[in-house]
């Protein structure tokens, strides 16, 4: 990408995302933090967009910030060449953190950091003394693939690092041609590009590499020069207790010193430099104040810095991790001073201080839940006692007066208190509000379908890039900002995909096993491909006991991140199941051991009839709404269906046409190894990656699907049905489950690799799809195994057996049917079933399942269970009738 081109870029994203529009030589449209139509930038030079409500935002953004993947693959926009070999970096250099490399002339050039697979990841590197160097990674989505030096504690891999064995305590690195001159001011800061950052201004600085290194050799140098120096160390709890550690180490070797820092805590030199604030008068006044602040040993002392700044009759300011209220008389300050008082006597005379909590309140942002039409305020909490920080959800009720703030922190918060007045309060209230960041809260984890992002508690994928949750605790998304207010399920994962254990997944489980993969890789786009084709079917794993089912649920899990298998339904109320069913998004449900029995009758019976709706992606079922009105919600199914259990759904014609059936063997014991391996891996903390390599690679998997789908569509049609006559016509629903079926299975070498998901591996599970197909519409059309068995042991018995045709003379007809109306009705008792059937030597049934599978006899239809007057007994029985087709 070239500059024009990036330029080209950052312009589309700002009229896309920001309804940005051309007026004369600048751009002007919504602010990213105030939505107000007052942002504005320059034509060409896209690369700060400004806020011009001064007094109420004035927050500036970069692009960089805000549309940071166009910021990325600096190696791929910017290939270097034998003949360019410093290209990427000269452009990461320019365009990126916007130097002028004139002025840095030769002090750095292009290098690179070896990846786990063997590759290299490009770099930035600056030449140090000796033969040491430091170096960083500029491709942000190859830094998760470092592979980690000895020392580094594995799966960490730092962005920037320094060559092995170098030791820099009491060195700095200094900008090129740059030169000292008695009674200069230099500022010390921690990071090479901070440094640059400032000799772009003209402004002579030293990189000390870390704020716990003093460049005390550079300063022994210069000790008699006559130099200020400035210790700029970055504006965080590290960067201010070296400040303050350092001061008094340089004052007692009679150097001149001062303390400047960065006017935010979430902004370094670098920083400042890309926002356009170096060349900023008022920015060099607010560095110099922070600065001041942080000396001062008091909340008085802290006070009459901010009075002298800027003066006040009434103030609450925070201090030490507390939060005081201070009154200034300024008359009696100006008479004190006029009668030759101390400054800091006639301020302390003048001032009231009062300490009103024993913590900062510091307001981050509204969340709110627009499913469930509420909000909350989100403040976090710093301690003065060294609590750690604490991030608590207030809603309104709790901060409109001091004693519900003050009942609140209590509850919420540890130890917390606030004992300041309502116009104490009036004046945080005025501060936290005069800049509102509005946060959109998910009841779920998964996909949200508005923001086209995938949100989990940790991390969130949007466009193909891995997104960090920020020190607020949400997803910074340009404009918009997300979290989800699920605490579980919880998904973890991990940066490093490894293909490697799909290989033992095909040695335990063949082609069962890879087409249970696919089908899950497809539930993490089930929203899309519902969009696409208004539907995605459930997948049925059934299987004895010993099959491998759970063990198999469990490894798909373990690499979504989560520790789990499944949710029985049938032991659930059905406010459960509805929650359970709403919890995720672009992630299956799974249902294990759903099958009635009479051990869970005392539960709310689950059918899985109920879930019909779902396969469309249908509400999961309606709850009202606590107001005084009639209004209820019915949140929309977004994730997909996997049942898991030992005997094969029973119902309906509707229900079984959404299953596409798997029906799992016992395990060989040659495949017990390959198993084992899987578990093993699964235990490790790099197993949960397959998750975010899937959903990265979003567009290409959904192409990949369609392509697949209208290759396979054709095949699945024309393919005859075991059982049937081959010219059959088939059921449209079926071809649709099963070609979605075949198609996610296709998608899998574009995920694993072609060496790891070979085309015999993917053409064994074709074969077994259409098998699929064609065992799903006998079972359609006709009754299930149990019942059909049953029917034929019945006519064997009834009037097929010659040896008992007859019993003397007598030849005995309907030795089963005790209808009186043989014809048109079968009534069956059910112990006298199973008493001929021990006579005739025929197989015996469960009477319990045999009960639970009857109701849905399709060859002769269930019509329902009353007395019968037996014409066999010549008594009343208990029977079931079905009608004689």
């Amino acid at each position: 990408m070239l500059d024009k081109d990036l330029t080209l870029a950052i312009t589309q994203r700002l009229a896309d995302e920001f309804q940005f529009k051309q007026q004369g030589d600048y751009l002007r449209g919504l602010c990213p933090s105030c939505g107000k139509a007052e942002a504005f930038t320059k034509v060409g030079q896209p690369f700060v967009i400004f806020c011009g409500r001064l007094n109420n935002c004035g927050v500036n953004h970069t692009a960089r910030h805000l549309f940071a993947d166009l910021f990325e693959n600096w190696s791929k926009r910017y290939p270097s060449s034998v003949n360019d070999p410093n290209a990427t970096a000269r452009a990461y250099l320019k365009y990126d953190r916007q130097f002028n490399l004139t002025l840095l002339g030769n002090a750095w050039q292009q290098g690179a950091l070896p990846l786990q697979d063997g590759s290299f990841a490009a770099t930035i590197k600056f030449p140090l003394w000796g033969n040491h160097y430091w170096q960083r990674v500029m491709d942000t989505d190859q830094i998760p693939l470092l592979k980690s030096p000895e020392g580094l504690v594995k799966g960490q891999a730092k962005k920037a690092r320094f060559s092995a064995g170098i030791k820099y305590s009491g060195k700095c690195w200094v900008p090129p041609n740059m030169q000292l001159q008695k009674g200069d001011r230099v500022y010390i800061v921690e990071g090479i590009f901070d440094a640059i950052a400032l000799w772009m201004y003209g402004i002579k600085a030293i990189a000390a590499f870390s704020c716990n290194n003093l460049p005390s050799k550079f300063i022994e140098q210069h000790q008699d020069w006559g130099i200020e120096w400035v210790l700029a160390y970055d504006n965080d709890a590290a960067g201010h207790k070296a400040a303050l550690k350092f001061k008094q180490v340089l004052l007692e070797q009679a150097q001149q010193v001062v303390i400047e820092l960065t006017p935010s805590k979430d902004l370094d030199w670098d920083d400042c430099h890309r926002l356009g604030k170096l060349k900023e008068n008022d920015f060099w006044e607010a560095c110099r104040y922070q600065g001041d602040l942080l000396q001062a040993e008091s909340a008085s002392e802290y006070a009459q810095v901010m009075y002298e700044h800027k003066s006040f009759s009434q103030r609450v300011f925070e201090f030490s991790n507390a939060t005081w209220s201070i009154k200034v008389d300024s008359t009696e300050y100006e008479q004190e001073l006029q009668d030759n008082t101390l400054p800091s006597l006639a301020f302390h005379k003048a001032s009231k201080i009062n300490r009103i909590s024993n913590c900062i309140q510091e307001f981050l942002y509204i969340e709110r839940d627009e499913l469930a039409d509420d909000q909350n305020y989100v403040l976090k909490l710093r301690y003065e006692n060294g609590h750690p920080d604490q991030i608590i959800l207030l809603p309104g009720s709790c901060i409109d007066s001091p004693s519900s703030l003050n009942k609140a922190l209590l509850q919420r918060g540890s130890g917390a208190l606030f004992t300041g007045n309502t116009q104490d309060l009036n004046t945080l209230q005025n501060r936290w509000f005069k800049t509102i960041r509005t946060i959109q809260s998910l009841p779920f984890i998964g996909y949200d379908r508005l923001s086209k992002t995938y949100v989990y508690q940790t991390f969130a994928v949007r466009d193909g890039r891995v997104i960090e949750r920020n020190n607020d605790g949400y997803f910074e998304l340009g404009k918009l900002g997300l979290k989800t207010n699920l605490k579980s399920p919880h998904v973890n994962y991990s940066g490093q995909f490894n293909p490697h254990w799909v290989s033992d997944l095909w040695d335990a489980f063949g082609t069962q096993g890879l087409i249970t993969l696919g089908f899950w890789t497809s539930t993490l786009f089930a929203q899309q491909i519902r969009y696409r084709h208004k539907s995605l079917p459930f997948l049925e794993i059934t299987g004895e006991p010993g099959a491998g089912k759970s063990t198999l649920i469990e490894i798909l899990w373990a690499a979504c991140g989560r520790d789990y298998e499944g949710f029985d339904p049938a032991k659930a109320r059905p406010a459960a199941i509805r929650r359970t069913f709403n919890q995720v998004s672009n992630l299956p449900v799974v249902l294990i051991e759903s099958d009635y029995t009479e051990e869970k009758k005392h539960f709310a019976q689950f059918t899985f009839d109920s879930i019909k709706p779902l396969y469309d992606g249908r509400g999961t079922g309606s709850i009202g709404i606590a107001n005084r009105g009639n209004d209820t919600e019915e949140a929309m199914f977004q994730g997909a269906i996997i049942i898991a259990q030992n005997t094969e759904v029973q119902g309906q014609p509707a229900i079984l046409e959404r299953i596409n059936a798997l029906r799992f063997n016992r395990a060989k014991r040659e495949t017990i190894p390959a198993a084992q391996r899987l578990i093993n891996a699964s235990k490790q903390a790099d197993f949960a990656s397959f998750l975010p390599q899937v959903i990265k690679q979003e567009k290409t998997w959904l192409a990949c699907f369609e392509k697949a789908m209208s290759t396979y569509e054709e095949t699945l049609w024309n393919a005859p049905l075991k059982g049937h006559n081959s010219q059959a016509v088939k059921n449209n629903r079926l071809v649709l489950n099963h070609l979605q079926l075949m198609a996610a299975v296709a998608t899998l070498p574009l995920i694993f690799g072609d060496q790891h998901i070979t085309q015999d591996m993917v053409k064994a599970c074709e074969a077994q799809v259409l098998t699929m197909l064609a065992e799903r519409h006998k079972r359609i059309a006709g009754d299930s195994p149990i019942i059909e068995e049953f029917w034929e042991t019945y006519h064997y018995i009834n009037d097929q057996a010659p040896e008992y045709a007859s019993e003397g003379n007598q030849v005995i007809e309907n030795r089963l049917n005790h209808s009186n109306n043989p014809d048109t009705d079968i009534a069956i008792n059910i112990p006298h079933f199973m008493d001929l059937c021990r006579t005739f030597n025929q197989p015996m049934f469960d009477p319990k399942e045999l009960k639970k599978h009857l109701p849905n006899s399709s060859r002769y239809p269930y019509r329902e269970q009353k007395k019968v007057w037996s014409r066999i007994k010549k008594r009343t029985l208990s029977c079931w009738v079905f009608n004689v087709k």
